[in-house]
């Protein structure tokens, strides 16, 4: 079945070293790049109950409201094929098989993604499909979904498939290197987000492009 192939993949690894937040800058003096900012964003819960969930999403969609909203407007696949694409029959019976699925699997997540959605005034599948953008996107030209507005796009075969990952290891420890390929769409439109659900060892830091769930970046 469709929804069994789907999830939201890897979430959230415990306190991760703050390494990998410092790609997010580059110095404001250059006048060849935007400068880039990397807000923080702190959230504890004494339970990890959906209500707490939800309210983390809310509280993240409130405060990134504006980040989010122009991420999704500036995303071309989103607005152009992926959103349009919702209006024919097939197409929405995926998105309803992936709701489902996830919503059975992870009920805590799709709760998050609602309160992203309601926080930050946004419509729910647009958020929805976001998340899932890659896994939305592999299967809608086998259904004949591409879109109404556009043609589907498609990467050069040498292209690099966004992020890569490296460790470097020495007599002393390893570190796990993550470079993170977003979209141009994602400039100034990350946080690093210090969360904590339940016991102290939930904790997690994770790099959270605004409007989608923490650690979908890195973390």
């Amino acid at each position: 079945a469709m929804g069994d192939l789907v999830d939201f993949g890897r979430r959230r690894s415990l306190l991760l070293p703050l390494f990998f937040a410092s790609a997010a800058f580059v110095s404001r003096a250059s006048t060849d790049e935007p400068p880039y900012v990397l807000p923080t964003f702190h959230f504890r819960s004494a339970q990890a109950t959906l209500e707490a969930h939800r309210a983390l999403g809310e509280a993240i969609g409130r405060r990134f409201a504006a980040g989010a909203m122009r991420r999704l407007q500036e995303w071309p696949e989103l607005q152009r094929s992926w959103l349009p694409a919702l209006q024919r029959p097939p197409v929405r019976a995926m998105y309803q098989a992936f709701l489902e699925a996830n919503t059975a699997a992870y009920p805590e997540y799709v709760e998050e993604l609602r309160g992203i959605a309601h926080g930050a005034s946004l419509p729910f599948e647009a958020v929805f499909v976001a998340q899932i953008s890659q896994e939305f996107a592999a299967l809608l030209p086998s259904i004949g979904g591409e879109g109404a507005s556009a043609p589907p796009t498609k990467a050069p075969a040498h292209d690099a498939d966004h992020c890569s990952d490296y460790m470097l290891c020495s007599a002393e420890g390893c570190f796990d290197c993550h470079n993170e390929d977003g979209d141009a769409n994602s400039i100034n439109g990350t946080f690093l987000a210090d969360i904590q659900l339940g016991a102290a060892e939930s904790r997690f830091l994770a790099l959270v492009y605004m409007g989608e769930l923490p650690s979908g970046a890195f973390g």
